[in-house]
């Protein structure tokens, strides 16, 4: 009895309010057809929107990765107060140390050695040869 409908026109039932509610309506086949197309359209450009946002997303994440390392190299700069720069860097022979001589690997924008280690055999005949012009 509670969805049967009522022949209003047949009741004598007093009306005591009214409002709207929204409810099923039947659609003839063309609103049908309307609405199955735009649900089909509005999938595509769902899934369109969602590839877009993928890629958008890569190509965050790379762009982070990439202002991370800068952010990296300019922290060590503070950090350090230096950076890293190619330097011309000459090695000289030091025969007057050891049997077979030390290597001096020094800068030449500063006169600094920066590294040291034991000439090869080759370098030392080198040296032997044609020996560094004398420093007073």
């Amino acid at each position: 009895m509670q969805n049967e409908p009522i022949d209003l026109r047949k009741t004598n039932l007093p009306r005591v309010g009214e409002y709207l509610e929204s409810l099923p309506v039947p659609v003839t086949d063309q609103e049908w057809a309307i609405q199955a197309s735009m649900a089909a359209e509005l999938g595509g450009r769902i899934e369109s929107i969602q590839a877009a946002a993928k890629l958008a997303q890569t190509e965050a994440r790379s762009e982070i990765k990439m202002l991370q390392t800068a952010r990296r190299v300019a922290s060590k700069i503070v950090r350090d107060r230096a950076e890293d720069l190619p330097v011309s860097v000459s090695v000289f022979a030091d025969l007057s140390v050891g049997v077979a001589g030390v290597a001096l690997f020094v800068r030449m924008d500063t006169g600094q050695v920066v590294k040291r280690r034991a000439l090869t055999a080759e370098e030392a005949d080198s040296a032997r040869q044609d020996p560094l012009p004398f420093r007073g």
